[in-house]
């Protein structure tokens, strides 16, 4: 599908139907697919505009936790290699401060654990980005935000990645992940693993 042209098709449609949710949650899905199948098709998917067109998504339907959850997904697929990860997170930074779209995204689902999961998974993988880290020590409240998902939700999952994420994080938040209360989330995290 992909080398018929299927990944084009699929960013293509996205474009032209921006403001149709369907299509953006659908074309999420599709890239996702099609990433996740053959991953050498990641770097094709974000040369042809993936990761804009995914961000356009989120932007476009704001109150639509399921796009996001999509959206943070295929990103997540999309940035699955190191060298795939440095130049997705450089296409958001260089977009809409797509770190702050993602946190504050985040922040809004803090009861959808889906969510969640994909975002912290995307963010940590994005992360290996120096253009992300220094949009992350432009948003305080990115730290904040995943402490409070670590402390109000207790999937193993969710916390194993919120945990790796702030780790990432360390070098350029350690002053706001301390008043966020980050050591404490991420020690009550490995005390729950070991038990």
């Amino acid at each position: 599908v992909a080398a018929a042209g299927g990944l084009a098709a699929v960013v293509e449609a996205m474009k032209m139907h921006e403001r149709h949710w369907l299509v953006q949650q659908e074309g999420c899905w599709a890239l996702t697919t099609l990433v996740g199948m053959r991953p050498d098709n990641a770097k094709a998917a974000i040369d042809g505009g993936a990761v804009a067109a995914v961000l356009a998504a989120v932007l476009n339907h704001p109150t639509n936790a399921m796009i996001a959850t999509k959206a943070f997904e295929t990103l997540a697929a999309l940035a699955a290699s190191d060298e795939n990860a440095v130049k997705v997170g450089d296409l958001l930074c260089g977009a809409e401060n797509g770190v702050h779209v993602m946190v504050r995204r985040m922040a809004a689902n803090v009861f959808n654990e889906r969510l969640l999961l994909q975002g912290a998974r995307a963010l940590s993988q994005i992360s290996k980005s120096a253009k992300v880290m220094e949009q992350v020590k432009t948003a305080p409240e990115a730290a904040k935000t995943v402490v409070v998902v670590m402390n109000d939700h207790w999937e193993p999952e969710l916390h194993n990645v919120c945990s790796l994420l702030l780790l990432r994080w360390l070098p350029v938040l350690a002053d706001e992940m301390k008043a966020a209360g980050a050591p404490r989330a991420v020690l009550e995290a490995m005390q729950m693993w070991v038990s």
